[in-house]
């Protein structure tokens, strides 16, 4: 019971209804079918900041942290030094 009302108030979210075919499909290995409408995943790779655009998202963190205090501070000190990481990886 616990689990079906935790599933009930996390599906007021609007994720969907539950489908038994994609959970078998994923523990199967195969791809869940992309649904109409919906946004698709993309890879994770394409979403990271490397070189001139790492660069100039730290320059936007630098520009905000001026700004900033506290843990919004700390939070953008992470992904500056997180930046510098990828701003100097090879392309």
């Amino acid at each position: 019971m616990g689990s079906w009302a935790a599933y009930e108030r996390l599906g007021s979210g609007g994720f969907g209804a539950a489908s038994l075919d994609e959970l078998l499909g994923a523990a199967a290995g195969t791809p869940p079918a992309p649904r109409t409408g919906e946004p698709q995943p993309v890879e994770i790779r394409t979403l990271l900041y490397r070189g001139e655009r790492a660069r100039h998202r730290a320059q936007e963190l630098r520009d905000a942290a001026k700004r900033a205090d506290g843990e919004s501070l700390r939070a953008i000190i992470d992904e500056v030094c997180d930046l510098v990481v990828l701003a100097i990886e090879p392309q």
